[in-house]
Formats: C-alpha cells, structure tokens, sequence
C-alpha cells in the first residue's frame, strides 16, 4: 500500500494530505509515520511530526514518487466553477439531446408510414375480383347508373343492359390506365422515404453521439467533484 502523502506548507508546516499532521489524533499520525518507517515509541505528536518533517531523503523520495503520481490538485473556487460549467453544459446537451429525440421519432413514423404505402402500392396483374370491382364501379359512377346493389362484376351491367360490351375489355382498359398512375405513385414515394431516411439515420447518430458526451461528462462531473 503507497505512504499517505504528505508535504511541507509555505508556513513550513507539515501535511499530511490536506490537514496539518498537528491537528491529526496520535495513532492516526502513528500509522502514517510508521509507513514511513519512522520510530514512533514514546513520541509526541509534535515529535512525530517533526520526525516525518526531518525524515530521512530515501523516504522522501518515496513520497516525491506518489506526489507525481497523484493529480495536481484544484482550489475550491477553481473547482466549483469547472462544476457550475459542466453542469450548465450537460444541461444544454440534454436539452439538444431531448429536441433531436422528438424530431427521430416523427421522422421515423413517417419513414415507416411511407414504407407501408410504398407496400400497399402495387400495379394490377391480371384480371383479379379487385380490378372487375374497382373497373365495374368507376363504370358506374362515370355513368351515374343507379345502384340498388353495390355493383361487382361488369357482367351484372351487361344483363341490365347498362353494358354492352365486353367485360373483359372494360377491366383491361382499367388496368392500362390506372397501372401507369400506380408506377408513378411507387417512384414518388420511393424518392420521399430515399430522402427521409438519411435523416433518420443522422439523427439516430447525433442522439448516440449527444449521450456519449453527457456520459463522459458526469463521469469527470463525479470525479472532479471528489476534489473538493
């Protein structure tokens, strides 16, 4: 275990780590002296302490080796400013840091709702019950063909008569009009989520970045804190 440090004042008083060895209790001085293998039977405090302040050079460098080891120390004032600053300034990360979340959050919702358009907007392949539903009701509204019944087939207006023509050609003429129009809806859609998503991820980055200083700062906060 290293020696307690100790070191002579301008006042030439000696300390033993911030305290004047003199104000110490004798067995507290004691134990330092003895780690400093100074005699310590039928001795004073007073005697102790002029003994660890006449301490032979081999023990002195002892202590000179663990003062350059242990970090320079800060006056009080010096100390409480640096806190007063980094807690101002952990303050203001964490308010950036609060900011940057909320605005990662609605980005990414949206990056998500234009992800599940972009899935939801598929062209026609072929004849489904979808484009004979959807071909058969645009008929009939563009028509303005009365409806007891929610048309679903153009068969059903071929047998009213409101048809008279292929129902085949009338879903195709659909799908080549309306497939266009969706092609050109999943590129519009695909250049908002290629432009959304980079800054999600920068934002992703500037939060994680944000929260590694204010780490790092409440760590040396903690630390420089001690030093008081």
């Amino acid at each position: 275990m290293s020696p307690v440090p100790i070191s002579v004042n301008k006042a030439g008083d000696l300390k033993i780590g911030r305290k004047k060895c003199r104000l110490y209790k004798k067995e507290e001085v004691v134990k330092v002296a003895r780690q400093y293998g100074i005699n310590t039977e039928k001795k004073t405090v007073r005697q102790l302490c002029e003994s660890l302040k006449n301490r032979p050079k081999s023990n002195r460098n002892v202590q000179n080796v663990n003062k350059t080891r242990t970090p320079k120390k800060m006056n009080t004032t010096q100390i409480k400013e640096e806190l007063k600053k980094m807690q101002a300034l952990v303050k203001k990360l964490d308010s950036q840091s609060k900011t940057k979340a909320v605005q990662f959050r609605t980005k990414k919702q949206k990056l998500r709702e234009l992800q599940q358009h972009l899935k939801s907007i598929k062209p026609f392949k072929g004849i489904t019950p979808q484009v004979r539903e959807l071909a058969t009701q645009e008929f009939v509204e563009h028509w303005e063909i009365p409806m007891p019944y929610r048309y679903k087939d153009a068969r059903d207006l071929v047998k009213r008569g409101y048809y008279r023509g292929d129902p085949k050609e009338l879903y195709q003429k659909f799908i080549d009009r309306v497939n266009p129009m969706l092609e050109e809806a999943r590129v519009d859609v695909k250049k908002q989520i290629d432009g959304l998503q980079p800054k999600v991820d920068a934002l992703e980055s500037e939060i994680s970045e944000l929260k590694n200083k204010i780490t790092a700062l409440k760590a040396q906060y903690k630390s420089k804190k001690a030093l008081r």
